[in-house]
């Protein structure tokens, strides 16, 4: 079967149609943006009214994006830190409720959903971490102001399967689960 040359087909998306200027190319800058690590001060966190005595009662944080509006609970008492990285958020928040302190990591999606989480229960996580670096592609080193262990936090792109409490110092506490989207390690 013969086309003929004078059936016009719809143009393609991005191309310009006779007699117009060509359409610009639209940028994705967010894809690159997320594919770097770096501080989000677009991430802002205000405590919750403490709970109620009790077993299980435990310290929570309202943390929100600022731009979106978007916005969930977590555990802790403040927000030190909020860490961009491929359209995630990791939060680190401190819990001085802990006799000896706690550093709160949740990584959760531009929705704010919890995607991971872990304690570390160690000597002097009840004060702010010292400087953050940001070992670029997914890394973050650091260490509290005490002195000590260093840390490291690995960001994984996509979930991987780790062996449950066996993967990680005994310092690192969290839910039973075979998925982990981050990995913490003393560096020693």
């Amino acid at each position: 079967m013969n086309r003929s040359s004078s059936t016009s087909l719809p143009p393609l998306p991005g191309t310009p149609l006779s007699g117009l200027a060509p359409a610009p190319i639209p940028v994705q800058e967010t894809h690159l943006e997320d594919s770097i690590l770096r501080l989000a001060p677009e991430i802002h966190g205000a405590a919750c009214p403490p709970p109620a005595p009790g077993p299980g009662a435990r310290p929570m944080t309202d943390v929100w994006h600022t731009t979106t509006g978007v916005r969930t609970r977590v555990r802790g008492t403040a927000l030190h830190a909020a860490l961009a990285w491929q359209g995630h958020f990791l939060l680190l928040m401190d819990d001085d409720s802990a006799p000896q302190g706690r550093l709160h990591l949740h990584l959760v999606s531009r929705e704010f959903r919890v995607l991971d989480s872990a304690s570390l229960a160690t000597a002097g996580a009840y004060r702010q971490p010292g400087p953050l670096v940001l070992s670029h592609p997914n890394q973050i080193v650091f260490c509290f102001p005490s002195g000590g262990t260093v840390w490291r936090i690995s960001l994984f792109h996509t979930f991987r399967l780790r062996l449950p409490r066996l993967s990680e110092p005994a310092d690192v506490q969290r839910h039973f689960s075979w998925r982990r989207h981050f990995a913490v390690a003393r560096i020693d």
